[in-house]
């Protein structure tokens, strides 16, 4: 019996299918590459505008928690510059705790001042120094300075309580018990995408 040898033949892909294929692939490759850097700078964005909250609040929560302490009358501020605050706080700088007379009355312990300051990298802060009222009075007094350059010069524990603070404002409210605090964190490093965000709470005080 005869056997006929039978030849396979394969056929290849052509120039122009190979140039098709080549371009169908880095199109395809193309849109993956742009939805992952799409997702990576939404992330980012994300995580910027997340740490820009974080920082707003513990700024306002260490600034309500100190000045709903304090007393009315017995706040400084400049009028016609809304950018720190200084007043007389009843914890002690060092425990935290209160202390009080044999009537019951509650010590003023010390001074605390909120204000912005630029540290040596250029950035502006939102800065809390606290100054000890010794002897502790039942009445606060005087304090160490009741302007801003010399709350600056006075002796006392400075803390950053915020970077990148671009304003920081306080206005009396409209019970004259109340003060308004505004907060403005800006950490831009993209012209045409502002990375900024504006915390504000209106903070009332002991009578």
């Amino acid at each position: 019996m005869n056997m006929k040898n039978k030849k396979i033949h394969q056929k290849g892909f052509t120039l122009p299918e190979i140039m098709v294929y080549i371009t169908l692939v880095a199109i395809l490759l193309s849109g993956v590459a742009t939805l992952l850097i799409s997702s990576i700078k939404y992330h980012k964005t994300a995580e910027r505008i997340a740490d820009l909250q974080h920082n707003a609040l513990i700024a306002l929560t260490n600034l309500s928690n100190d000045l709903s302490e304090s007393q009315g009358d017995a706040i400084y501020r400049d009028e016609n510059e809304n950018n720190w605050l200084l007043f007389p706080s009843p914890k002690n700088i060092t425990t935290g705790g209160h202390s009080f007379d044999d009537s019951g009355s509650m010590y003023w312990q010390k001074w605390v001042a909120y204000y912005i300051e630029t540290d040596n990298d250029g950035v502006d802060n939102l800065v809390k120094k606290e100054m000890t009222l010794n002897p502790m009075s039942i009445e606060p007094g005087v304090p160490p300075a009741n302007d801003l350059i010399g709350i600056k010069q006075a002796q006392g524990s400075v803390r950053v309580i915020a970077r990148g603070v671009e304003e920081f404002t306080v206005t009396q409210g409209a019970n004259g018990n109340s003060y308004i605090i505004s907060v403005v964190i800006d950490r831009t490093t993209d012209t045409t995408k502002a990375n900024k965000i504006n915390a504000r709470t209106e903070i009332a005080v002991m009578n």
